[in-house]
């Protein structure tokens, strides 16, 4: 049988038709549009100058040859010339010519260097160029922590890049102790006991230890809580170290859950947060949950409590005496 060229076509694309979709629609909108008309906003003078006293005023110069002190300390002249040229680049997206030239510089690793490998190059750009980048960064900064992925470690503020090493080194460390844990929260209303009201999660966490479980789980919490704008929460552990961890925000957490803990830390400043130390030792609920995270890799939430709970949540409810006895 033989097809002409465009009975193959016609019958190709009848196949293989391919969706309509935009690339915007799978990519998460994770800023605002009030804070994006922020980000791209045109700088008053005050946010220009506020960038160039906290610049480096003693930063190698640029190929204009000027430091930083210099337009610090003849900001009353050079100033209005300055302020006009950044919001410029604002308003046009346009810079004056040569402005972000670079000086290149070859800093040597070791004594007698003569192999290309041996340099570090570094670009000297000039000071009004840097003013631009200062301003974009202090402005990225009050949303970085919510747009960037808690698993980037480099070139973050705050981050490094040998904490993968760290966390490396600690799951290793764990390998011969053969802990399996999991952990789980419930939450509840303060104007409700109602045990169908109740929310609760619960998630495996592999090989770690109990301390690991119960700061997971207070983590998980406040991020929950935080994105579902729950912003007043009394969070009730039975972990005197976790409580007193976020109570005095000085403790320093494991690698794996430095980022998360920062995160954390940054959440909690926008948040009404209690933490209390409860005594429940091998309480029946949470020794559930526990039991049922192990078979959830990935977290599980759960809009009303699994029946499994549920009596046991009546019983705690009540003020019924709660735990397991061998």
């Amino acid at each position: 049988m033989w097809f002409s060229d465009d009975n193959f076509m016609n019958i190709v694309k009848d196949c293989w038709t391919v969706p309509d979709f935009s690339l915007c629609d799978v990519i998460p909108n994770l800023v605002s549009i009030e804070e994006n008309a922020t980000l791209i906003a045109i700088p008053k003078a005050s946010e220009i100058k506020q960038a160039v006293f906290s610049l480096n005023p003693n930063s190698a110069p640029g190929p204009d040859g000027y430091f930083g002190l210099f337009y610090q300390k003849c900001w009353d002249i050079v100033g209005r010339d300055v302020v006009l040229c950044i919001q410029a680049f604002f308003k046009e997206g346009w810079l004056p010519p040569n402005l972000n030239s670079n000086l290149i510089t070859l800093i040597p690793k070791v004594v007698g260097a003569d192999l290309v490998s041996q340099f570090r190059p570094i670009a000297m750009a000039n000071f009004v160029f840097k003013i631009i980048p200062k301003i974009l960064a202090d402005r990225l900064a009050n949303i970085a922590a919510r747009i960037v992925s808690q698993n980037q470690v480099a070139f973050i503020k705050g981050r490094r890049i040998h904490d993968c090493i760290g966390i490396v080194s600690e799951n290793i460390n764990l390998l011969d102790k053969k802990n399996f844990f999991a952990c789980g929260a419930i939450f509840r209303t303060s104007s409700s006991s109602d045990v169908h009201s109740t929310r609760c999660f619960a998630v495996s966490l592999g090989l770690h230890t109990a301390f690991y479980a119960e700061l997971v789980a207070v983590l998980n919490v406040i991020d929950i809580a935080y994105s579902r704008n729950w912003l007043n929460l009394w969070i009730e552990c039975d972990s005197p170290s976790v409580a007193s961890s976020l109570v005095n925000r000085d403790y320093h957490p494991p690698w794996s859950l430095r980022n998360s803990w920062l995160n954390c830390l940054d959440k909690i400043t926008r948040m009404r947060v209690q933490v209390t130390h409860i005594f429940r030792k091998e309480n029946q609920v949470a020794d559930k949950l526990a039991n049922m995270g192990l078979n959830h890799p990935t977290l599980s939430w759960w809009d009303m409590p699994p029946l499994d709970i549920q009596p046991l949540l009546i019983k705690d409810s009540c003020g019924l005496p709660n735990f397991r006895f061998s």
